[in-house]
């Protein structure tokens, strides 16, 4: 029955998401135009460059609300010599604040996935979800709404083998560590 559920929650997320990037309609002609991105060479010879284009191809596009996917990406090398990833992305819009959080999880664990399946000089990686929010004086922001966090021992124990849904929706949720800086969810 579970089963039956997520795979119905993932159909319509991945409906959602592919409704995101045909529908342009819902930009606004108020929002700030997207900043032109050049995304590095994979084949350049900095690291730093390589992990970026592979958080950047997960990041292609627009949000449902016509902010770009990519809102920062910092990589810095700690004293080990492994690199520390900071990614921002704003998260899409949806029909309920459940179908928001699993976006929001499909694309954190989208990001954490790439990042431990094909680098293996990644330390830690922590991943904001940025969302439209209102202070309590009316005034609209985008805040951070989800933060995932994980390190290279838990990433060494997960089965990356399995099937991208279920790593996005019920194994990697349990493993990262998640906060929750303005409680929408």
């Amino acid at each position: 029955m579970k089963k039956k559920i997520l795979i119905i929650i993932g159909i319509i997320v991945l409906l959602g998401i592919i409704n995101s990037k045909t529908d342009k309609t819902t930009e606004k002609a108020t929002q700030s135009p997207s900043p032109v991105i050049t995304t590095p060479s994979v084949a350049s010879s900095k690291p730093e460059d390589q992990i970026k284009a592979l958080i950047q191809k997960k990041l292609e596009g627009n949000n449902n609300m016509g902010w770009p996917y990519e809102e920062e990406i910092k990589i810095t090398k700690d004293s080990t010599g492994k690199f520390e990833v900071i990614v921002k992305f704003n998260a899409d819009d949806n029909l309920s604040k459940g179908l928001i959080k699993t976006g929001v999880q499909m694309k954190v664990s989208e990001i954490i996935t790439v990042l431990f399946t094909e680098r293996q000089d990644i330390q830690n990686v922590a991943v904001f979800a940025l969302f439209p929010l209102q202070d309590k004086y009316g005034n609209a922001f985008r805040g951070d709404v989800y933060i995932a966090k994980m390190d290279v021992n838990e990433a060494k124990k997960v089965n990356w083998s399995l099937d991208s849904s279920t790593l996005a929706l019920t194994i990697l949720p349990k493993i990262y560590n998640v906060s929750y800086p303005h409680k929408i969810f």
